[in-house]
């Protein structure tokens, strides 16, 4: 140890210099606080080693610090929501499908399938902001009152947008983290025809069971989807395509109006209980006349297809002729068919042939092809007609149908059918010969155990005839002699004419003086307009106190037309009157008369 003030060497423990005498203590604590101070203003020398540690350990703490925020950034919800924004401005399909995340394990998010969603933003941008401005609207909500809370406040506005802003836990036990998750959406397809089958590109979705049914497409994502209806039957080969948008919402919705339509068949004949076949392009489908429901189809009324129907009556196969399919609605003429024009034509011969039959026979016996009721209608036809036993022969020159008349019904589980006929004849009586038109309504019955048509009932028939009729001739020439005509000579005839003419002229007068009409009732046809007329004025002149004496008559000419009688009169009569006054008068009359048993029957006077 030294001193400070002279540097003498001193003992260890020696408080003063023993040369000097200086304080070697207080010496001693100003070197030591003078070295200390000149120790802290000296710069420290690192090592190269410690300046490696102290820089590793300041960019670990950098580090840090910035890894901090950048996981904050990447998992904030607005940079989520950030991320889907640029992916549909810059059209970013890699980047939207890793953002994607699929809330239905149905659905895959991939290129394919999230490709038409950013297709569907990107040409409506106003949806994209929907989107954002529900996203941003549940990140707000997520932030003040957390995620359970949040989800029920908006669980609408997420349905409707169809992306949704869900928590997927935390990252590295810090930070939360979010993710877009989409909830899919379907397409329901319809089409008017049960069978319709629909695809989405090559995937088939399925086939309707049934009209109005629907095959649903799905799990999709919001965009435009090309979709394909194809309906395959026997008569058509339909396929549609349409571009649909399928929008966020779960109504989406669209039926396929198909090139094809039902088509309403009707005919002629109404409802029949009866089978029938429509031949659509020549293919026989099962019909029947009686449906409720007459809408066939689908089939293609374009044009390219045809129709006819076929109808199987008992009697025969009825084809119609092919109708080309234009429109929705198709009515078959089957009565204007050749085959049963036919039919028409053969049975309206027939009972026109079973007609002069008897009237020229007078008689039913032997007559095929004609019912009971059918031969007492013919009799009443013939019985009713003054002429029936004047004429000498008839000769059918043809006949006309009129098409629009005749028809054919089921009643009651019998066919029948009805014409409307006129008949032609050219009739001879003794001393002329006419042609005679006469209209018929005729009436025929299909009996199944025997498999014919029978006559059931003519009559004539005043029906006003609108359209032309059709002509025909008969099969077969045959001339008809009346059985009943008998001709009388000229004596026989002046005789029988003399005697009953006389008969008759003086009982009406007794008659009439005796108010006694049958007196001259047996001279008179039953019926006919002279029997009326000299009944009321027997009744007429005793009333009025009147009475008659025959002065004198004379018969002036006679015409025998078969048994009818025309005879030619000259009469004068006496009339006295209630008051006694009385005068003659003379007359000039025509009375016809037809032979009856042998005599004479009046029954008309002009």
């Amino acid at each position: 140890m030294f001193c400070t003030s002279c540097g003498q060497e001193v003992k260890k423990d020696a408080k003063f210099c023993t040369v000097c005498g200086s304080n070697i203590i207080k010496k001693q604590e100003m070197v030591i606080h003078k070295e200390n101070r000149s120790s802290k203003n000296q710069k420290r020398k690192w090592t190269k080693k410690q300046k490696i540690g102290i820089t590793s350990l300041l960019g670990a703490l950098v580090f840090i610090i910035a890894a901090y925020f950048l996981i904050d950034y990447f998992t904030d919800k607005d940079r989520t929501i950030d991320a889907f924004e640029e992916a549909v401005r810059n059209k970013n399909l890699g980047e939207m499908v890793s953002i994607l995340n699929s809330s239905d394990e149905k659905f895959v998010i991939k290129e394919e399938t999230v490709q038409p969603f950013l297709d569907w933003l990107s040409e409506n941008p106003d949806n994209a902001v929907d989107i954002v401005s529900s996203l941003q609207t549940q990140a707000t909500a997520l932030d003040q009152k957390g995620e359970v809370t949040a989800i029920g406040e908006v669980q609408e506005l997420i349905q409707n947008n169809v992306i949704a802003l869900k928590k997927d836990g935390k990252f590295l036990g810090l930070f939360d983290q979010y993710q877009l998750e989409v909830n899919p959406v379907y397409m329901d397809l319809s089409s008017s025809y049960g069978g319709t089958t629909f695809f989405l590109g090559d995937q088939e979705l399925g086939t309707l069971q049934s009209d109005g049914d629907t095959v649903r497409s799905g799990p999709l994502l919001p965009g435009y989807y090309t979709f394909i209806a194809k309906l395959t039957s026997d008569f058509v080969e339909l396929e549609k395509e349409e571009t649909l948008e399928v929008t966020g919402t779960q109504d989406n919705y669209f039926s396929f109006s198909l090139d094809a339509e039902e088509v309403y068949v009707t005919t002629d004949l109404g409802a029949l209980d009866v089978e029938a076949e429509l031949l659509v392009n020549n293919q026989p489908v099962k019909w029947n006349l009686n449906s409720g429901n007459n809408a066939f189809g689908p089939v293609l009324t374009d044009g390219s297809m045809h129709m006819s129907i076929k109808v199987m009556f008992p009697w025969g196969e009825v084809t119609t002729e092919e109708l080309v399919l234009d429109n929705n609605r198709i009515h078959f003429n089957i009565l204007e068919q050749s085959q049963l024009k036919e039919d028409v034509v053969e049975l309206s011969e027939m009972g026109l042939t079973r007609y002069l039959e008897v009237k020229a026979n007078h008689s039913v016996n032997g007559l095929n092809q004609v019912t009971k009721d059918g031969e007492e209608s013919i009799l009443d036809i013939i019985q009713a007609d003054n002429n029936n036993t004047s004429w000498v022969q008839s000769k059918p020159i043809g006949f006309e149908i009129f098409p629009a008349s005749y028809n054919i019904s089921l009643q009651n589980g019998q066919w029948n059918l009805y014409s409307l006929v006129r008949l032609t004849e050219e009739v001879q009586y003794s001393d002329y010969v006419e042609e005679v038109d006469t209209l018929y309504n005729m009436y025929f019955l299909f009996n199944e155990s025997e498999q014919e048509w029978k006559l059931e009932y003519m009559d004539l028939s005043n029906s006003f005839i609108f359209d032309s009729p059709e002509k025909y001739d008969f099969s077969s020439a045959k001339t008809y002699e009346n059985a009943n005509y008998e001709k009388l000579s000229n004596d026989e005839l002046s005789q029988l004419v003399e005697r009953d003419y006389s008969n008759y002229l003086y009982s009406l007068v007794d008659a009439i003086n005796q108010n006694n009409f049958s007196i001259v009732e047996d001279t008179l046809k039953d019926g006919s307009g002279l029997y009326l007329s000299q009944r009321d004025l027997v009744e007429n002149l005793n009333d009025k106190g009147i009475t008659e004496e025959v002065i004198e008559y004379k018969v002036n000419n006679i015409t025998h037309d078969g048994n009818v009688i025309k005879i030619e009169t000259y009469e004068k009569i006496k009339i006295f009157y209630a008051d006694g006054s009385n005068e003659t008068l003379e007359y000039d009359w025509i009375y016809t008369a037809e032979i009856i048993d042998n005599g004479l029957k009046f029954t008309s006077i002009e």
